[in-house]
């Protein structure tokens, strides 16, 4: 009888995967010592491209929703996917709305439909209409097409390596992982530190970008990534993350910062700009890991809950028996 194969993989090997890609690209990329630069003569280059492009993320989700309508509309799967949009996208719209105006710049209008939505100038501490309409877009259609891309994998490109573990797991939902909470830490210090110390023009800045996509993704592996870990089909989540890198590739290196859709608030970066991507800073790739590693872990978190919320109340879901905990 054949051997059944593994169907668990430790994340530090995604995590791996992924490092040893970058380590190349970095490598290939630092060749690139004087980076040529886009002369566009036209003053709309790009009527509505930054609308349309939407379509990176809105017909893959369509796709996937026509398709989990159909062939799970009753699951789990399916009940934990809205729930964890529900949660996802307000929180998106909410930050962007506090942030967006601090890390990007949005010059292209003729790109976008024209609407602006209110959002915080930080340097009036006023709101302003500065956000393209477009933004929500970008943030609603992204976490739904992640969480849906993951889902597909879950239950059907990669169905063979999907945890059955939700409805034996044991204990509170909610775990304080010290080791994510030093990781952010360090990861935080590496980002002041080359903010203020590194090779680059923009020292007297706040490397507030990189800070802020470092704690999306590790604040909720502060307390959920010790139930999760064992739920999450890593290696879904590797496709979803690959597939990211490839959409941002297209997306932003190729058309949205060349051509002024979006742009990034210098001061406010790390201080890497990668030249052949034209000046894409370092945190865009960081952020299609970090907003990755995020969803899937809420949409994990969801789905056990729900696995438990039918024989114990949320409180005690998440956060135990505390008569047990005291005794």
């Amino acid at each position: 009888m054949d051997a059944q194969p593994e169907t668990s993989v430790k994340p530090s090997l995604i995590f791996a995967i992924i490092g040893v890609f970058w380590i190349a690209a970095a490598i290939a990329l630092s060749t690139v010592e004087s980076p040529g630069r886009l002369v566009i003569d036209s003053p709309d280059p790009t009527p509505r491209g930054y609308t349309w492009s939407l379509g990176f993320f809105l017909l893959p989700l369509l796709a996937i929703a026509i398709w989990l309508r159909l062939h799970h509309r009753d699951s789990l799967h399916h009940r934990a996917f809205w729930v964890t949009l529900l949660l996802l996208i307000p929180l998106g719209f909410g930050l962007d709305i506090v942030f967006g105006l601090l890390f990007f710049t949005f010059e292209n209008t003729g790109a976008t439909l024209g609407v602006r939505f209110w959002a915080l100038d930080w340097q009036s501490w006023s709101l302003v209409r500065g956000l393209p309409i477009e933004e929500f877009g970008f943030y609603g259609f992204g976490f739904a097409a992640i969480v849906a891309g993951y889902v597909w994998c879950d239950l059907f490109f990669l169905d063979r390596y999907a945890s059955d573990a939700h409805g034996r797991h044991q204990g509170a939902i909610v775990r304080f992982s010290p080791g994510a909470l030093l990781l952010g830490i360090g990861l935080t210090i590496a980002a002041l530190l080359y903010k203020k110390l590194g090779d680059h023009p923009y020292q007297d800045g706040f490397p507030g970008w990189m800070v802020f996509l470092i704690w999306v993704g590790v604040t909720p592996a502060v307390g959920l990534y010790k139930s999760t870990a064992a739920l999450i089909n890593w290696r879904a989540l590797t496709i979803v993350v690959a597939l990211l890198t490839l959409i941002s590739l297209i997306w932003e290196a190729t058309l949205a910062v060349p051509y002024g859709w979006w742009g990034y608030v210098p001061e406010q970066m790390v201080g890497v700009f990668i030249g052949a991507w034209s000046g894409l800073p370092l945190e865009q790739p960081v952020l299609w890991v970090m907003i990755s590693f995020t969803s899937v872990i809420i949409f994990e978190t969801v789905r056990l809950l729900l696995h438990k919320r039918a024989r114990t109340s949320i409180y005690r879901a998440l956060f135990g028996d505390r008569e047990a905990q005291d005794g």
